[in-house]
């Protein structure tokens, strides 16, 4: 989980590594968004559409989505 951190940090450009708690701020774009879309893809094979990542607030709301995901 904390390489998924790591890079989750990298895509947001941030100075501290993100965990569970973070809140997304300005920095949860769309070029973001599309390269979170990636990671999770990579890292847990599976897909998530950008509307719904669109939404999420926190790391533990996209947490929430990709298990969502693999339970579908």
């Amino acid at each position: 989980m904390s390489e998924f951190y790591e890079e989750l940090t990298e895509i947001l450009e941030l100075d501290e590594t993100v965990d569970a708690s973070h809140v997304f701020g300005d920095e949860w774009d769309s070029l973001a968004i599309v390269s979170t879309i990636a990671l999770v893809d990579e890292t847990n094979g599976v897909f998530l559409e950008g509307n719904d990542l669109a939404e999420c607030k926190t790391v533990q709301d996209l947490l929430d989505l990709i298990d969502k995901q693999k339970q579908a």
